[in-house]
């Protein structure tokens, strides 16, 4: 998305285009978040209705994606769009690689240490726990009040939008 920042010969010509920082970083952040989306879900419904056309299958539906189930996996997509956006100004060399290993590596890091954390707080007897999920023991459950769990949906965009601010700070700090 961003990756012509990088370093070298693409990095100076990306820097001397006529236009702001902020320019350069909507264009990218519009042709990599909505634009992509639209564009996907437009093939998916086309791949989708040419299969059903091709298999010929008397009332068959298109598959519906736009369900409450789809929630979470769009706060997914925002967070791993904010930091594939800063890893790709971030690093100058192998930025898909080394931001997918970053985010693997904090990922992990993040599920052991709160595991162990809960055991140590709580009991041995925790048996899973996710990062800012319900806590399971041998025979029991540990979760929020559903009102209270509501407010972690507000946890991947605001993470998303610290990293797309990380993203566009980086691009203005770049020069020649």
């Amino acid at each position: 998305m961003l990756a012509q920042f990088g370093a070298g010969q693409r990095a100076a010509l990306a820097l001397t285009l006529p236009a702001s920082q902020l320019e350069k970083y909507l264009v990218a952040w519009l042709l990599s978040l909505p634009v992509f989306l639209v564009v996907y879900l437009a093939v998916f419904y086309l791949a989708d209705w040419l299969v059903l056309q091709a298999m010929g299958l008397p009332g068959q539906t298109l598959v519906n994606v736009f369900t409450p189930d789809a929630g979470p996996v769009l706060l997914i997509f925002l967070v791993l769009h904010g930091l594939a956006l800063w890893g790709s100004i971030f690093y100058t060399r192998l930025q898909f690689v080394k931001t997918a290993f970053l985010g693997f590596l904090v990922a992990g890091a993040l599920g052991i240490l709160n595991l162990q954390g809960l055991k140590a707080l709580l009991s041995k007897d925790v048996r899973a726990a996710l990062p800012w999920g319900d806590v399971h023991f041998n025979n029991a459950t540990l979760a929020l009040p559903e009102t209270q769990a509501q407010w972690l949906l507000l946890l991947p965009v605001v993470l998303a939008l610290l990293l797309w601010a990380a993203a566009y700070a980086r691009l203005t700090e770049k020069q020649i």
